[in-house]
């Protein structure tokens, strides 16, 4: 930075003066030049070829400048397009090092779910493709759960119903058969079984970390550690082909985990 402060200091202080020197001389302030026999005077030759020696490095700065822009902004296209791919990722930050090796890029991305470890890869493969270039990748993620808007209910008023009386015809008296009692069944409840909740184990694995969440794939709210013991609720649901229990643990946290990495230890009773 320093350098480009300089070059461009001094190129701005020759220039001017290789400005003030061809006006004068235009506008025949150059009398030493005519009684020396010179056509040129000396200080006009003197500043155009420092102008000269300066398009150099001025050419070179400025082709590196434009080669730079036109690859950020090929990283940054390929970038915002493949983060844009993942379920439910924004991009929010892009920090790129450029080294002799490749890159080494820091992205942060928000995502209402934890990526795995198979989708960074991905990522990284999806880029390392679009650039064409060795890219090391740290990916950062800031899990949010976004909510549509809640709209109130409209309250709605319901008419009271109105009695009207109706007269009808008078009563007649008349004589009423013998009714002879009969025996009412007896209805007799028989009772049934109720399904209660099972205990079971989680799979010891190396990745990907094993995490609780408040609902199939949402928010995260802990994570598990290999053979602690959980107890299997009544509710499972099946999302992206995994086939996702109601769990609870330890401490009473009520949450969701695929089935795959559940070892049942006591089996649960049929209905």
């Amino acid at each position: 930075m320093a350098g480009g402060a300089s070059l461009l200091f001094i190129t701005n202080t020759i220039t001017i003066a290789f400005a003030s020197a061809l006006v004068f001389f235009l506008r025949g302030f150059s009398a030493e030049a005519r009684r020396a026999g010179q056509r040129l005077p000396r200080s006009l030759i003197l500043s155009a070829a420092l102008v000269v020696i300066l398009l150099i490095p001025l050419s070179y700065y400025g082709i590196r400048f434009f080669r730079d822009a036109s690859e950020n902004r090929l990283i940054n296209t390929v970038v915002v397009r493949e983060v844009e791919k993942l379920s439910g990722a924004q991009l929010v930050d892009l920090k790129v090092i450029h080294r002799d090796g490749g890159l080494d890029m820091i992205i942060t991305i928000r995502t209402n779910a934890s990526l795995d470890y198979f989708e960074v890869v991905a990522l990284q493969k999806a880029i390392v493709d679009g650039i064409n270039r060795p890219v090391s990748l740290k990916i950062e993620q800031v899990i949010a759960e976004q909510l549509d808007p809640l709209v109130p209910p409209t309250p709605t008023m319901t008419p009271l119903p109105t009695f009207t009386h109706t007269p009808g015809p008078s009563p007649t008296a008349t004589a009423s058969p013998t009714v002879t009692p009969t025996a009412t069944p007896t209805m007799t409840s028989t009772p049934t079984l109720t399904p209660t909740p099972a205990m079971a184990e989680v799979v010891r694995t190396v990745l990907p970390i094993l995490q609780l969440y408040q609902s199939p794939r949402g928010p995260v709210i802990g994570q598990l550690l290999p053979g602690q013991s959980l107890t299997v609720l009544y509710d499972r649901q099946v999302y992206n082909g995994l086939v996702w229990l109601e769990v609870m643990d330890g401490d009473g946290r009520v949450g969701w985990i695929p089935e795959i990495y559940l070892k049942q230890v006591t089996p649960t009773p049929a209905p």
